[in-house]
């Protein structure tokens, strides 16, 4: 399907796929926690106080 797109495209085996799939799997992951229900990046501040984060 991607070689249709993307001229040149090819993956030589069906691990390579694998590994490529679980790669964008994992970075869509992180930016879909990185990025809020507004659609801009949120950051959370943490402080420790005592012995604990808040």
């Amino acid at each position: 399907m991607a070689s249709g797109v993307i001229g040149g495209f090819f993956v030589r085996g069906f691990w390579t796929a694998v590994l490529g799939s679980v790669i964008i799997s994992v970075v869509s992951a992180l930016l879909t926690t990185l990025i809020g229900d507004r659609g801009s990046f949120e950051v959370i501040q943490l402080n420790k106080k005592d012995d604990r984060w808040e």
